[in-house]
C-alpha cells in the first residue's frame, strides 16, 4: 500500500491514458456508468445529485480518505465521465453529460 501512495498510481491529467480509455469504452460500446465500480458510481451520483462538488465534500460524504478518492477518480477522469472546473477560486468535480 505504502508503495500505491508514493507513486505507482496511474495519474489524472494523462492525455493517453484517457484517449485509450474513451476510446475503448466506446469500441466495446460501454455507455453511462456501466463498468464503474460500486464506490466508482458512489461518487458519481453524488457529485450529479449535488450538481458539483468539491473533493473534500465527497470525501466527507462518502467516508474516503484522499488517496481512495484519487484513486476511484482517475478512471472516471479518463474515461470522461467527471471533470474539475474552476469556480471563484475552488476546484469542483462535475458530472459530463
Amino acid at each position: 500500500d505504502c508503495l500505491m501512495d508514493v507513486g505507482l498510481n496511474p495519474h489524472n491529467c494523462d492525455p493517453w491514458a484517457e484517449y485509450v480509455d474513451t476510446a475503448d469504452r466506446k469500441r466495446h460500446g460501454v455507455t453511462g456508468t456501466a463498468g464503474l465500480t460500486d464506490a466508482e458510481k458512489n461518487i458519481y451520483d453524488f457529485v450529479k445529485e449535488n450538481g458539483k462538488a468539491t473533493r473534500q465534500q465527497v470525501m466527507a460524504g462518502l467516508n474516503l480518505s484522499a488517496t481512495e478518492l484519487a484513486d476511484r477518480l482517475t478512471a472516471m477522469l479518463h474515461d470522461e465521465l467527471v471533470k474539475e472546473a474552476s469556480e471563484g477560486g475552488k476546484q469542483y468535480l462535475v458530472v459530463i453529460g
